[in-house]
């Protein structure tokens, strides 16, 4: 059994192929210092075939540790500190696995009126992200986060989604709210940069208010709800479409208006190239608005 042990546990050895032997040298009928050299360059081979996995590995394993942060995830918790975040982030299937520093500004302090912690005047920098390749450790890019929320904020809302339906997932940070919509700032993952980049797509997107934005991959579509049931004449939404994985196109469009006699819902549809209303509607206010 020791003997077993032992052989079960041995370093892995390179065999010597059977015509690289001197009995296949000697019979093989091929020059002897040819076929020789030959065999060299298959053993080393052999034999540095285990030290690049093994390199491989350590290099995977810069994020080891880290917690992977994908689009369920969120750091919007009870109790969260404001300091430094490491996230391991694997923008899509094949790769590639990154890691995400987020780094609050400790000296922030608010320049718009007191008391407003998310919908403040000036937007400012309140912190930064560093992104590192998880296989070489090195940095491929850093920039800063300017908003007009607070480091907290920019941490609680931080979030990861392939918001233009490419296969790679991009990054959002809120960038101004009020009580009933925010807007967010996204950069896209850049496959053929390995980067994450700004551009006409991620400016659209950062003019939409709204209460979140849920992703509709199969139709390729964006919702943005609004907070309108509050005023008794239900939920409006609109919804964009997104083209080619690079433009924002509005589809759907509800707003809703209360006049003493009741709600007036008007939807718009994009027709033969432009938005058209498609419908308007008369209701009186829910109940639990007239108990206001």
């Amino acid at each position: 059994m020791e003997d077993t042990a032992r052989y079960l546990n041995r370093e892995p050895k390179a065999s010597i192929p059977g015509g690289c032997r001197p009995s296949g040298l000697k019979t093989s009928g091929v020059d002897p210092m040819l076929r020789w050299a030959v065999c060299i360059i298959i053993f080393a081979g052999g034999l540095a075939s285990p030290a690049k996995a093994q390199s491989k590995a350590q290099k995977a394993d810069r994020c080891a540790g880290m917690p992977l942060f994908g689009p369920k995830d969120s750091l919007n918790t009870a109790g969260l500190a404001v300091g430094n975040k490491n996230l391991r982030v694997r923008v899509s299937a094949a790769g590639p696995e990154l890691h995400l520093r987020l780094e609050p500004d400790a000296a922030w302090q608010p320049a718009g009126p007191a008391g407003h912690s998310l919908a403040g005047d000036v937007a400012q920098r309140v912190g930064s992200i560093r992104v590192f390749s998880c296989e070489s450790g090195f940095e491929l890019q850093s920039w800063n986060v300017v908003t007009k929320a607070t480091p907290e904020d920019f941490l609680r809302f931080f979030e990861v989604r392939d918001v233009n339906f490419d296969g790679y997932l991009d990054v959002a940070i809120v960038r101004e709210s009020g009580a009933k919509w925010g807007t967010q700032t996204w950069w896209l993952f850049s496959p053929e940069s390995g980067q994450f980049v700004s551009n006409d797509f991620t400016r659209a997107l950062g003019q939409v208010r709204a209460n979140g934005l849920e992703l509709d991959a199969a139709h390729s579509t964006i919702v943005a709800p609004h907070l309108t049931s509050l005023t008794g004449c239900g939920g409006t939404r609109d919804i964009y479409r997104v083209e080619q994985s690079r433009r924002l196109v509005l589809i759907h469009k509800e707003d809703v208006g209360i006049q003493p006699d009741g709600c007036t819902l008007t939807t718009s549809d994009r027709v033969s190239g432009g938005m058209r209303v498609t419908k308007v509607q008369h209701f009186p206010p829910s109940h639990e608005a007239a108990r206001r």
